[in-house]
């Protein structure tokens, strides 16, 4: 007979009853571990170790770590968001806005204190320099110039990379509390970067050791701020080159102001000028008519006045045959000079070289590059004599001043014929009060004697510029001729700058080529000897010639230069006599 059931064993049944209570058990359990881990519960306890329990375990740990992950992500992107808003914000100064990082730094961090640097350059160095400190969230001022070289921040810059350091010594923080706390044993010093250029470094110190997402998230930051600080500087670049502009457009406005008004003046003045101007033309033409009728008694004056000039032009033509000469260094030692020099000052040669010249402060112009002139009285053993001096600048191959030529004229006969001139003048000078007596207008013609007079004087003054001078370099070669001489020889500038002395030479006869006279002249310092030189036009001429050689600091022949004089037969036995 086959029955709607089956019978079952009673220790088979109890296994079934112990089995479904177990289940029913596991499941009450496995629901519970399921509500807490969907509520992210994150302590829960495991009671085995069974298949589903070890999968709800690992389930639970991924999910642990998911919304950890999750919420790191959300912790880094409000921190960003955050400091994107102080960055954005506008700050009077890098330390205002060095203030504002650092306590929100701390803050959000959970540090206790902060410093930021930055990189400071110039023409030769780089160095750190603080710009804001918060620690104990008080705000605290020092001045402190970091080296890169020597210490852990400027290693920070130099490698751009982040350096961070536990358990540091309890006085390795130099800030306390005041509090008597314990000063922070943990520090993050990480650098403010823009496009991998390091702007400078920030160090956060902390009592807890920092996680691998709290740096992860300053350096990150770092480079947020890296970025703010290069705009605000090229902003500041900007702003200050935009006033420098605004400044120098102002300076032209001002300028071109200045130079219209200018224009308009020198515009009336050329007009009050071409007025005047009609007004002399008009008084000339009145004058004129007069002058004619004196005529005869100004033509008396004026050869009265050209006997006085050619007597003058006699006496300075005597002059020519003395010509002193010296080279002087910078403080006016002299270095060389000739025997009309020792003459002049009554001392011979070797007791004259070495000798500073008392007045030379009165030659500084020289260093300018033009040569002097003037006239000096000297006195020596109770004897004094006039001299009409000429000071040449020689500079070296720097364009520094090396050497002075003196060459210069006794003058002292010149001067008695100046007093007698003087007193002519003062016979002509009455004349010409008779004459102003008869005709105011005839002032003109005075002021035209006045002229002629100077006149002399400027050709007493021209004279004493007699020497022609020729340089040569080493090889020769003439590279310099002055004007002086070109009017001597009748020859052009063009025609002897260039030549070889060989080619273009003095000596008409008994001609000597250049590397004797430069073995002479290495020898003995000097060369001096009168030449017979034909001029262009034919016409022989004597002239007195006397080398100098310079030599370069390796005592070779650098340049030579020639002075000149022009003799003639009175001059020349005047020198013989010498």
């Amino acid at each position: 007979m086959n029955l709607p059931f089956s019978f079952i064993p009673k220790d088979k049944l109890n296994g079934l009853l112990d089995f479904q209570s177990h289940s029913v058990s596991e499941m009450k359990t496995v629901q519970s571990l399921i509500k807490d881990i969907s509520n992210k519960k994150k302590e829960i306890c495991f009671d085995n170790e069974s298949e589903l329990q070890i999968s709800l375990k690992n389930l639970h740990k991924e999910i642990i770590q998911a919304d950890h992950s999750n919420n790191l992500r959300i912790w880094e992107k409000e921190g960003l968001d955050l400091f994107n808003n102080i960055l954005r914000e506008k700050h009077s100064s890098f330390e205002k806005l060095g203030d504002k990082l650092l306590r929100h730094i701390i803050e959000y961090v959970n540090a206790n204190q902060a410093a930021f640097f930055m990189l400071k350059k110039s023409a030769d160095e780089e160095w750190l320099e603080q710009q804001s400190c918060i620690a104990y969230n008080r705000k605290k001022y020092f001045d402190k110039k970091i080296d890169l070289k020597t210490s852990l921040i400027g290693d920070v810059i130099l490698n751009k990379s982040t350096i961070f350091l536990t358990d540091i010594p309890e006085n390795y923080v130099s800030i306390t509390s005041g509090l008597g706390e314990s000063n922070p044993r943990n520090i993050v010093m990480f650098p403010v970067l823009h496009d991998d250029s390091p702007m400078g470094v920030i160090e956060v110190a902390s009592f807890e050791v920092m996680e691998d997402h709290v740096i992860k998230f300053l350096e990150l930051l770092g480079k947020y701020i890296g970025a703010t600080i290069y705009n605000i500087q090229n902003n500041l670049k900007t702003k200050r080159l935009l006033l420098e502009s605004q400044k120098q457009t102002e300076m032209l406005k001002a300028q071109e102001e200045e130079l219209r008004q200018n224009t308009e003046e020198l515009k009336a003045t050329q007009e009050e000028m071409e007025a005047r101007q009609q007004e002399l033309i008009n008084l000339k033409d009145q004058l004129e008519i007069e002058v004619k009728n004196k005529t005869a008694e100004i033509s008396e004056a004026n050869e009265v006045l050209a006997e006085q000039v050619k007597a003058n032009e006699e006496t300075l033509k005597a002059i020519k045959a003395n010509s002193i000469y010296a080279l002087l260094d910078t403080e006016g030692i002299i270095l060389d000079a000739n025997q009309f020099a020792c003459d002049l000052f009554q001392a011979p040669m070797e007791q004259l070289i070495g000798i500073r010249r008392e007045d030379f402060k009165l030659w500084k112009g020289c260093e300018s590059g033009k040569s002097l002139s003037k006239e000096s009285k000297i006195t020596v053993n109770g004897v004094t004599r006039w001299v009409s001096e000429s000071m040449t600048p020689i500079f070296d191959k720097d364009n520094q001043l090396h050497q002075i030529v003196a060459i210069a004229q006794d003058i002292t006969d010149t001067k008695g014929v100046e007093e007698n001139l003087k007193q002519s003048l003062e016979e002509i000078q009455s004349q010409e009060k008779e004459l102003r007596e008869r005709i105011e207008e005839m002032s003109m013609i005075q002021v035209e004697l006045e002229h002629q007079r100077n006149e002399i004087y400027g050709i007493t003054n021209a004279i004493s510029q007699i020497m022609g001078v020729i340089e040569f370099n080493d090889k020769g070669i003439i590279t310099h001729v002055n004007d002086f001489l070109t009017s001597l020889t009748g020859i052009s500038e063009q025609d002897i700058i260039g030549a070889n002395i060989d080619s273009f030479n003095f000596e008409v006869q008994n001609r000597m080529n250049h590397n004797d006279i430069w073995n002479i002249l290495l020898v003995n310092g000097k060369y001096n000897r009168k030449v017979i030189r034909q001029k262009a036009n034919g016409e022989d001429i004597i002239l007195d010639v006397n080398y100098l050689p310079f030599k370069n600091e390796n005592g070779k022949m650098a340049k030579v230069i020639c002075l000149c004089q022009l003799i003639d037969e009175k001059q020349s036995s005047i020198n013989e006599a010498i």
